[in-house]
């Protein structure tokens, strides 16, 4: 929000879906690909059990996955949410794999490094395979970079707006709260009506974002 021309940015607002609740926190998200690779021949052959890509990728997924799930605080929990989105590898059943691709996803909670998590699942690579990895995208949780949300809370309390619980899902925020900015999410609808083929967004949430911003604006303008 500008005061005046001239003047950096003081707050910064994404408008995501968050129920007009301002959201002061939430996860980030990193996304890997990860490709193994085999020594292909016949299935007969019984080197194959350690050979095969498919088979050190998938003691690693099992691995990997154990490790997130050990992040739970709660039974109900998800941990650090990790998601395998897509597996492939291989070509016939009777030939020993010489590549697997797994392309996964994680989504740690806010003073959570994705480094440290990125570290500890390569850990879980089966002896002997050969791995590579890419990191097609890395956003840190918000707040990023070891800071706090002091000022997004003040920024709150002076425009009377309603603070909601941390959310699950990555924003641009957290690239402006790393840039040294206060950041928060706040905007009409629910996650949980995004990505979808008939993506929708109450009349009565616009109504009352548009408030929202109207105040912040005529407060802080």
């Amino acid at each position: 929000v500008y005061k005046r021309q001239g003047q950096p940015f003081e707050q910064v607002i994404v408008a995501e879906p968050t129920a007009c609740r301002a959201v002061l926190g939430h996860r980030g998200f990193l996304s890997v690909k990860t490709r193994f690779s085999g020594r292909p021949g016949h299935s007969s052959e019984s080197r194959a059990l350690a050979d095969n890509a498919n088979h050190q990728a998938a003691r690693w997924a099992a691995a990997a996955l154990a490790v997130a799930e050990s992040k739970k605080a709660a039974p109900d929990d998800p941990g650090s949410c990790m998601n395998i989105g897509v597996v492939d590898g291989g070509s016939k059943s009777n030939v020993i794999a010489a590549g697997a691709f797994i392309h996964w996803s994680a989504r740690l909670r806010p003073g959570e490094s994705n480094d440290a998590f990125l570290d500890e699942i390569k850990s879980c690579v089966p002896g002997g395979s050969n791995v590579n990895w890419k990191v097609p995208f890395k956003g840190e949780p918000l707040p990023a970079a070891g800071r706090d949300d002091l000022a997004a809370r003040v920024f709150c309390e002076r425009n009377g707006l309603e603070q909601g619980a941390d959310v699950d899902f990555w924003t641009e925020a957290s690239l402006f709260s790393r840039a040294g900015l206060p950041a928060l999410v706040l905007g009409p609808g629910d996650i949980a009506q995004a990505h979808a083929a008939d993506e929708w967004v109450e009349v009565g949430q616009l109504q009352r974002a548009l408030a929202c911003y109207g105040r912040v604006v005529m407060q802080d303008g």
